[in-house]
This record gives C-alpha cells, sequence and structure tokens, in this order.
C-alpha cells in the first residue's frame, strides 16, 4: 500500500470537519468491517487489517466508526512496517477531524511514525544480492554450502564496510528450470540487480532468460554448458565450460613453446569437447598441431602407444583431456603404455598437458612427473595459507562441519562481486563492471572475465616428486 495513492482515496472519501454529522449513523456493514480489521490486528495480520479498516471509510458513508477506522488504519499501517504512509494518512485525519476525541493519540501515532523514519534515513541503504539454489532433499546440501559461502563474505564485507551493507535476498528454485526462472523474476521485482545462482546448467540456462529480460546479471557458480552464457549479455559462467578449458591450455601449453603437438581423446566424451577447442586455440595462436586422434573406448587408453604408431615420434607433447568416472584410470593407462614404448632416456623429451582429472593420478603419479605433465584446474586450496584456514574456522563455527568446495566457490565468487560493487561508477551496467575486472584470486578459484561471460581463469598444476605442485 502505498502512501501517495492511499491519501488521494482517503481526500476523497474524508468528510470535512464542518461537515461532519452532529450524530453518526451505525451502519451493519461497516460495523463488520471494522470488527474483522481489529480481529486481524490483534493477531498481527496487519495488511489484512489495513484492508479491512479502509473499507470502513471508502465502502459506505460517515458511520460511527469512520474516525475510529483512521485511527486503527495508521496503526495497522505503522505496525506493519508502512511509517511513511503511516504519517500520511495520520496528517490527513488531524486535518480533517480536528475535534474528534482520538486527535490525541493521531497526533501522537503520526509522532512515532516521524521518529521511525528519521531512524530508518540513518540506516545506511543496503545492496541487496539475490541467491537463487534448490532446497529439494537431493540438492539441499549442496545448496547449504554454496549459500554458507555467500552467507559469510557478506558478513566479512559488512563488517569491514558497515556504511555500505549488504543483504542475501533468497528464493527457491524448487529444483526445476520453471521455479528457476520464477525465481530470477521475482528478484526482479524486488529490485535486485545481481543474482548468485542457480547451481546446474538446465536451471541456469532457464534462469539466464529470465535475467536477460529483467536485466540482471546473473553469475552461475557450477554451470559448465556452453548455451547458460552463449549470445548474453547478462549471463556469466564462473565455472569454465568445457571448451574453455581446452582453450586455456592451448593458451598456456603455446607459451611454453614445447614444438608440435598431438591431441587424443575419446569420442562421445567432454574430452572430445576439450580436445577439439585446444587443436582450434592452439592453431589460432599459431602453434603446430600434427595429428588429432579419437578413441572409439576407453580400454584404447591402455594402448595409446600402439594406436598413435609412428605417429608418437613426430610430437614434442602430447594433450590428452581424459573424461568419465574412469578418467584417472585412463590417465594411468596412458602413462604405462608410453612407459612401454619409449626408453627411459627418451621420455623426458615428451611433454604431456591434461585436464582437471589428471589431479587424480595415484602411483601413476612419479609416471606423470617423468613426462613434466601439467594440467589445468578449476579449483585448487594452499592448506597452508592463513586465509584458508581462518575461513574454514569461520565455516565450521557457522555449519558445524569442514568446508567443501561448494562453499569456497559461494565465498570467493561473492566476495569478488562484492568488492567490484564498491567500485561501480555511477550507473554503470554490471556486465560492463564485470568485464572490465581484473583477475580475481580467492581462497579456492581463480577468476577473470576478461575475454568474455566465461571465466578463463584456471590454476596450472603439475607434478614434481610425485607431489602436486602450482605451475602457474
Amino acid at each position: 500500500m502505498k502512501c501517495s495513492s492511499l491519501l488521494v482515496l482517503l481526500l476523497f472519501v474524508a468528510v470535512p470537519a464542518f461537515a461532519q454529522p452532529f450524530e453518526a449513523p451505525a451502519i451493519p456493514t461497516a460495523e463488520s468491517s471494522f470488527d474483522r480489521g481489529l480481529r486481524a490486528y490483534e493477531v498481527g495480520q496487519y495488511n489484512e487489517a489495513a484492508d479491512a479498516f479502509l473499507r470502513v471509510i471508502e465502502e459506505v458513508e460517515f458511520n460511527q466508526r469512520t474516525t475510529a477506522a483512521h485511527l486503527m488504519l495508521g496503526k495497522a499501517l505503522y505496525a506493519g512496517g508502512d511509517f511513511a504512509d503511516a504519517v500520511g494518512v495520520m496528517t490527513d485525519f488531524i486535518r480533517e477531524y480536528p475535534r474528534s476525541r482520538y486527535l490525541n493519540d493521531a497526533q501522537a501515532l503520526r509522532l512515532e511514525a516521524e521518529s521511525r523514519l528519521e531512524e530508518l534515513a540513518a540506516i545506511p541503504e543496503s545492496i541487496d544480492i539475490g541467491v537463487v539454489l534448490p532446497t529439494n532433499e537431493m540438492d539441499l546440501a549442496f545448496s547449504q554450502a554454496l549459500f554458507n559461502g555467500v552467507r559469510l563474505a557478506v558478513d566479512v564485507h559488512n563488517e569491514a564496510s558497515p556504511d555500505r551493507p549488504v543483504r542475501m535476498v533468497f528464493r527457491n528454485t524448487e529444483g526445476s528450470e520453471r521455479g528457476a526462472m520464477q525465481a530470477v523474476e521475482s528478484l526482479g521485482r524486488a529490485g535486485v540487480e545481481l543474482v548468485l545462482g542457480p547451481l546446474y546448467s538446465e536451471e541456469a540456462v532457464a534462469a539466464g532468460e529470465a535475467a536477460e529480460r529483467e536485466r540482471i546479471l546473473l553469475i552461475a557458480p557450477l554451470a559448465t554448458e556452453e548455451d547458460v552464457s552463449e549470445a548474453r549479455e547478462y549471463v556469466f559462467q564462473a565455472n569454465p565450460t568445457f571448451a574453455e578449458r581446452g582453450r586455456v591450455m592451448a593458451r598456456y601449453a603455446a607459451a611454453q613453446r614445447p614444438g608440435s603437438f598431438g591431441v587424443v581423446a575419446q569420442t562421445g566424451t567432454i574430452g572430445e569437447t576439450m580436445a577439439e577447442a585446444f587443436q582450434t586455440e592452439m592453431l589460432r595462436i599459431g602453434g603446430a598441431v600434427a595429428f588429432s586422434e579419437l578413441l572409439f573406448d576407453g580400454d584404447a587408453w591402455f594402448q595409446l602407444a600402439n594406436v598413435l604408431g609412428d605417429s608418437l615420434g613426430e610430437v614434442d607433447a602430447l594433450y590428452l583431456p581424459v573424461a568419465g568416472a574412469d578418467a584417472a584410470g585412463h590417465a594411468g593407462g596412458a602413462l604405462r603404455s608410453l612407459d612401454a614404448a619409449l626408453p627411459a632416456a627418451e621420455r623426458g623429451r615428451l611433454r604431456l598437458f591434461g585436464n582437471t582429472e589428471w589431479g587424480m593420478l595415484g602411483p601413476s603419479r612419479q609416471r606423470a612427473g617423468a613426462y613434466s605433465t601439467v594440467f589445468t584446474a578449476d579449483f585448487h586450496l594452499d592448506e597452508g595459507n592463513a586465509a584458508v584456514r581462518a575461513f574454514a574456522d569461520r565455516y565450521r563455527a557457522l555449519a558445524g562441519v569442514p568446508p567443501d568446495r561448494l562453499a569456497f566457490a559461494g565465498y570467493d565468487l561473492a566476495r569478488m562481486v562484492l568488492a567490484l560493487l564498491m567500485e561501480r561508477r555511477g550507473e554503470e551496467s554490471l556486465p560492463d563492471l564485470l568485464r572490465r575486472a581484473a583477475p580475481y584470486a580467492g581462497l579456492g578459484h581463480r577468476i577473470d572475465f576478461g575475454r568474455g561471460n566465461v571465466n578463463e581463469a584456471m590454476f596450472i598444476l603439475g607434478y614434481q616428486d610425485g607431489e602436486i605442485v602450482v605451475v602457474e
């Protein structure tokens, strides 16, 4: 209920003081509405109470309950937090009914409402960040971890910048595409400009449609499908797509100038997507790709040297993006096959480049080190970092359990966007703000949207004496 429309209505229905009848009649409908309003007011249903008192005023002629209904309308508005409307209603009442026995009550209520408005004016206006996540049983634990991470980032910000507080506004996607779309639409109606979530690509695609219509910046924390942000202005992906992972490695590998590349992947897997992107990017930036080989099943990784045959001697490096539930096993099988085909003295000349799954090697870590193997990773923690330990302590105090990757994802992403919001220039669009931002280094993630709407910042890790180390 807005003050302006309500006051206009009351100006039309209020009876001027000089025109008030000496004795007001009792009208049954007014009595009924007034009693209904009192019952609602007494149980804390202030919106319903205000509607009932307003009906007493506008739907019947001046009656025994008219002035009492005005006063109770003001009280209902005040109790419901609509202080500006309460001031307006009481101001109108005082002007129109200066001889009412409720005059002192009306004046006191107006003073209280004005005082509350002054108090609120002294409180800095908050920046709202929307969070859209599913709360169905299957996904609740994941959503809670990400939400907790965002919450801790907001807490840190508010502690450091109490003059520019941030408020989280949550909406449940209900685990569906339609629910995700409705959640973003609801946040748009609430005036939210920035949304984190949802979790999965399917929901993120639908949420992204709503974000484009509402012109809301939406950052999907986990989604990896290309169509989440493709050809969209307001939708970004913090988790690199599989094609972007291939491109990231191609740019890093080309900078190492290892010579000619061979590219191998298993057909029908996300490894094939990464391999295609790697080759395309490598050729675009002037690198050399001698061959690209597609394996038809997982067993072929264990016969890699035989599959490649003489082609193996034509290259100085291999890009081997393994994928699927047996990805680590396939990487180990490829290493054993290469060991069997190459004398120990020749293994050092062949460099291997891989994807995140190469970080899951067990006994094959020493073999990987012999080939100077490096791989991309979208998440990496320095367990000795004091900031990582401090976050883990705060998270454990909040949730009762150690933080997982999703908790770090929520924290890192929220910390990045909050820092950006603090440096926003006037009415600068949030997508432009995100694209011009410097690369961000979080506790466990790197984020950079300098080339587009998909994060291109990843860790380059490698093996040294059987241990994983940060290469770049």
